[in-house]
């Protein structure tokens, strides 16, 4: 789950033995920038389930 309002940023990652199950990467670079790496647990590929802002809630 993705959700941005306003400067708050909510994200949910789950584990559960599921195919979708995944961790969240948070990046902070120098400027303040923040990126989000998802990462499949259970997929051949490590990408495999997309960008995390796919998952938002609108």
């Amino acid at each position: 789950m993705y959700d941005k309002t306003n400067n708050i940023t909510l994200i949910t990652s789950g584990v559960g033995s599921r195919k979708e199950d995944n961790i969240v990467i948070t990046r902070v670079a120098n400027d303040g920038s923040v990126s989000f790496d998802l990462i499949s647990l259970n997929n051949k590929t490590l990408d495999g389930l997309g960008k995390l802002e796919d998952y938002d809630l609108k």
